[in-house]
């Protein structure tokens, strides 16, 4: 169940962390889909710009807190 305070973060700040909502192997799924999803977007260009880098790269930190709470940065 969402709480009242879950409801007002995402009204606030437009996401909920759920830990652990999905285990690590649909995570695992989701992080390939994800990952060749910005293949396809790149239409066979070289590498993600500095913007898009840094991008993706604090999305595979959030990624990395969700698989593996403790080892998160």
């Amino acid at each position: 169940m969402i709480t009242a305070e879950q409801i007002a973060h995402f009204h606030t700040f437009g996401f909920l962390a759920l830990p652990q909502a999905f285990s690590t192997d649909e995570m695992m799924k989701i992080g390939r889909v994800f990952d060749n999803l910005l293949e396809e977007d790149r239409q066979g260009r070289p590498a993600l710009d500095k913007k898009q880098q840094s991008r993706y790269h604090r999305l595979q930190s959030v990624y990395g807190i969700v698989v593996n709470p403790a080892e998160g940065t």
